[in-house]
């Protein structure tokens, strides 16, 4: 008399029909959208030349093959007279970090994240 299972009765009996077209347009609705086939750059070459550096550092933002076509002068962030002759001068400085964008957010527009190590 306490019995919580189901019992169906015999004149419960109910049939349902399914508009198959219905059912499939809900199943494709709950897929996710396919991911597009990443386009293979791997073959694209860019050839760098000296002027390419003739504003600063030259931002790789798509992946290929990059061929430098001479010998590239390159100068990070080049101390001032006044710094380079002091006798305490290091090129090689952890503090100063002459290779890499400054850390004082003044060059951040062009390298986003360089004054927070974030980006």
């Amino acid at each position: 008399q306490f019995c919580t299972c189901y019992k169906p009765q015999d004149n419960d009996l109910r049939v349902f029909e399914m508009n198959i077209n219905d059912y499939n347009n809900d199943i494709l609705a709950l897929q996710p959208e396919p991911e597009p086939e990443p386009v293979d750059t791997s073959g694209d070459i860019i050839y760098l030349t000296n002027q390419d550096f003739l504003y600063g550092t030259y931002r790789i933002t798509q992946p290929g093959i990059y061929m430098l076509t001479e010998d590239i002068l390159l100068n990070f962030n080049q101390p001032s007279d006044e710094i380079k002759s002091s006798p305490d001068f290091s090129p090689n400085s952890y503090d100063e970090l002459y290779w890499m964008p400054k850390q004082d957010g003044t060059q951040d527009d062009k390298y986003m994240g360089a004054s927070t190590w974030s980006g």
